[in-house]
C-alpha cells in the first residue's frame, strides 16, 4: 500500500496545534498509511524554500491549519494559500483541507 503524503502548513504561533494534530495522526503514520511533512523537518542549513516547494508539490493532501494568526501572516497567506495552494490544486490536482485551530469566542 502506498503512503498518502500529507503537507501541513501552519503559522509559527500555531505550533502547539500542529503537535496535537501530529499526535492524532501518529497511529496512521505507525501503520505506514500516511507520511506527514511540515517545515519543522527542515534541517539547519537546508534551503527551506526549495524544501517546502518540493514537499508541497509531492503531497497528496495539503492540510492548512487556519487561525487568526495564520490569516494575519503575510507569508502564510501569500505563499501557502494564494500561490502554492492554487498552483497545487489546479496544476497538480492536489486536495486541500482547512483545519480551524481556534473556536469563535463570545463577544
Amino acid at each position: 500500500m502506498q503512503k498518502t503524503k500529507i503537507f501541513i502548513a501552519y503559522a509559527r504561533e500555531d505550533e502547539a496545534f500542529l503537535h496535537r494534530l501530529r499526535e492524532y495522526l501518529a497511529p496512521l503514520e505507525r501503520k505506514q498509511a500516511i507520511e506527514t511533512w511540515y517545515d519543522g523537518k527542515i534541517a539547519a542549513g537546508e534551503q527551506w524554500d526549495e524544501k517546502i516547494k518540493t514537499h508541497l508539490h509531492a503531497a497528496d493532501l495539503i492540510l492548512l491549519l487556519v487561525s487568526a494568526k495564520s490569516l494575519a501572516s503575510n507569508y502564510f497567506y501569500d505563499y501557502s494559500i494564494k500561490i502554492r495552494l492554487f498552483e497545487c490544486h489546479v496544476e497538480y490536482q492536489r486536495e486541500a483541507l482547512f483545519l480551524l485551530c481556534e473556536y469563535p469566542r463570545r463577544f
